[in-house]
């Protein structure tokens, strides 16, 4: 059967229509900017739309400091991470890290994710460090006020050189603002350790496991003073 003219006009409009959409797909695709591989930068900002910050991902050499209530206070920290910040753009917490090896062959590793009480310090923290020091990891939990801290005081404190006049600065402010440990569960010094302490941060029970393998549980008294033990061989 001979082909008529509209059959032949419907066949053209059909290579037609389907060559012009492959040609504005290609073309689309061809102005889209290509997304790169890899990013690199010194630091991200994560804003709602209105502006307020929310996260910032960042190296040590721009790690930003305190920022509370729409205030900055100067806050060097030695470290590269992420802060967290609050509905009203305040620091709550972060991620922070770092390791080197010291001149006298000494490793400095520590790693610490935090989550603050509002316009406070740090409730919950899950750190390591390992250094000449200390060689410890595990979880804390610390009692704040809900008092806001006393950032401005905490400033000027460091900033002041040592001696007599700052120590007791420091006493007082950790006494008009004490934060007690209350828990820990980890690992310390080779030994795994649950250790309870009082709101004052006395601890009053400690459960042990050494890396032996001997077992024990001691109760103290405020002093610090061990009145019982169970060991594994009661």
């Amino acid at each position: 059967m001979r082909p008529n003219a509209q059959n032949l006009l419907l066949a053209y409009s059909v290579v037609m229509t389907t060559a012009i959409g492959i040609s504005l797909a290609t073309t689309h695709a061809q102005s889209r900017p290509a997304e790169p591989p890899v990013l690199t930068v010194q630091q991200i900002r994560i804003v709602e739309p209105d502006g307020t910050l929310r996260t910032v991902i960042s190296n040590k050499a721009r790690f930003p400091d305190l920022i509370i209530g729409g205030k900055t206070y100067r806050h060097p920290r030695d470290t590269a991470g992420t802060l967290f910040f609050d509905d009203e753009g305040s620091e709550i917490g972060g991620l922070i890290y770092g390791g080197k090896m010291g001149k006298d062959g000494t490793s400095n590793n520590s790693g610490s994710l935090t989550f603050d009480r509002y316009h406070q310090d740090q409730v919950v923290q899950l750190v390591n460090v390992d250094d000449a020091k200390d060689h410890y990891s595990g979880l804390k939990v610390v009692d704040r006020s809900a008092r806001p801290l006393d950032i401005e005081g905490w400033t000027n404190y460091k900033a002041m050189p040592d001696g007599p006049a700052k120590q007791a600065e420091g006493k007082r402010l950790a006494q008009a603002d004490p934060a007690p440990n209350r828990l820990f569960v980890g690992r310390d010094n080779g030994d795994a350790i649950l250790q309870l302490s009082d709101g004052h941060g006395s601890p009053r029970l400690k459960m042990i496991v050494k890396e032996s393998g001997e077992t024990s549980i001691q109760f103290l008294d405020a002093d610090g003073k061990v009145t019982k033990t169970i060991d594994g061989k009661s």
